[in-house]
């Protein structure tokens, strides 16, 4: 089977990758994008007369300049910048400024309104920076992948990608009952989310959609195939990450108790509560069930449901005497007086779990410690196999020298027409 057809092959089990969830604290913008599954556009799409993208190879676009992205005026220009200003290349192909803020348009346009313009530079050079490494991660795998192939070879692989992109449509059309593209859109957009949010991927426009997707399948092709064989993990391995893990698998002691608390203010005194609490125990002797005498003579928090709590660590257990009785009371027993700061108690232990952790030798902990040293194993490999294509290409960004000042540089085409495309 040769190369191309493998992606062709590869590409149909690809098409549905899903990205990574991220925890991030920013409160305007929210989480940069997953590392792979949402690439940017790193070559400049172009479309046909049936709006399909294509992977262009225009050397025009190879000429276009990097922004120092700075402007006297920021209001004048759209929160996702200018078109055709361009945050970095790789091997002379273009990412363009507006690929990487477009996902945070909305919360830009927000804080536009609230911030100086100084600030709002600050938030849009911040956040391409932060996301630009992702992009260029990604440019540079489709720069390897299309390496390999012919103009005929290519031509293939859009055309299956093509296939692909336009059966994942179609199934999200049948899903929501939509009738057309722009019907599902509009569906999407009423509910907050958009196309691209729900392909994982960036742009606007269904072609700028459908060639990030293609991007997306193409980056993480190669990373497959580059990846081969992983070892599967040794048994010193795992037992090395079940070490590095054993907090997980810990469960310390605890305790269901039944609790007769009776209060010093409810009975006028702390002399008087000793006595109710002598008759309380009277009538435990007597043969009366613990709930019962909950229920007629407790008064504290859970007295009407018989006292009883649920699940909890005896070290979680502020009072040191209440602590000490549910750390060594057994299944059934019940405590003598307990005197606390505000009442008298007696407590029953109703269920108990002593501490342990879980064996090494347990199927489950296996399981997921195989997964574990195999999930880093991979990660290890791709971080390396990245790091291998990266030295060979040529990055250029707009943050190289670590430009402040100058102005914004923008391509001729830009110039002429300084508004963001609908």
């Amino acid at each position: 089977m040769t190369s191309c057809a493998k992606a062709l092959v590869l590409l149909c089990l690809l098409a549905g990758c899903q990205g990574t969830t991220q925890v991030f604290d920013n409160p305007v913008v929210g989480p940069p994008p997953p590392r792979i599954s949402q690439p940017g556009i790193a070559v400049a799409a172009q479309s046909d007369d049936s709006g399909s993208a294509k992977l262009a190879d225009d050397d025009d676009t190879r000429l276009l300049s990097l922004t120092s992205f700075t402007a006297a005026d920021p209001q004048s220009v759209p929160a996702t910048g200018l078109p055709g200003e361009v945050a970095a290349r790789v091997n002379g192909n273009p990412i363009f400024v507006t690929e990487v803020l477009q996902p945070y348009a909305g919360p830009l346009e927000q804080f536009r309104s609230q911030a100086s313009p100084e600030e709002f530079l600050r938030m849009q050079r911040n956040l391409i920076a932060r996301d630009l490494p992702h992009y260029i991660e990604t440019a540079v795998l489709v720069d390897a992948v299309l390496i390999k192939m012919d103009a005929e070879q290519k031509a293939a692989v859009e055309k299956q990608l093509d296939t692909i992109f336009e059966q994942q449509l179609g199934e999200m059309m049948r899903l929501t009952g939509a009738q057309s593209v722009a019907e599902l859109q509009a569906m999407l957009k009423s509910k907050g989310t958009s196309l691209s949010a729900e392909m994982q991927v960036t742009g606007e426009t269904v072609p700028e959609i459908r060639k990030s997707w293609g991007h997306r399948a193409l980056s993480a092709q190669f990373l497959r195939e580059s990846l081969g064989t992983i070892a599967q993990p040794t048994r010193p391995e795992l037992l090395e990450e079940y070490h590095k893990r054993v907090k997980e698998y810990s469960q310390p002691a605890k305790v269901k108790w039944q609790q007769l608390q009776v209060s010093y203010a409810v009975h006028n005194g702390q002399d008087n509560a000793r006595l109710a609490l002598a008759r309380a125990r009277a009538d435990l002797q007597a043969g009366m069930s613990f709930d019962e005498v909950v229920a007629k003579h407790g008064d504290g928090p859970l007295a009407k449901l018989g006292g009883h709590w649920d699940w909890m660590q005896p070290d979680s257990i502020a009072d040191a005497a209440l602590k000490e009785a549910l750390q060594t009371l057994k299944k059934g027993e019940v405590s003598g007086p307990i005197e606390c700061e505000k009442s008298y108690m007696l407590v029953r232990i109703t269920d108990s779990q002593a501490a342990r952790t879980a064996s090494f030798e347990e199927e489950e902990i296996q399981n997921e410690l195989r997964k574990a040293v195999s999930d880093r194993k991979k990660a290890e490999r791709m971080a390396t196999v990245v790091a291998e294509i990266k030295s060979k290409a040529i990055v250029e960004t707009m943050f190289d020298g670590d430009a402040e000042t100058g102005d914004r540089q923008e391509t001729p085409d830009a110039a002429g027409n300084p508004q963001v495309a609908e």
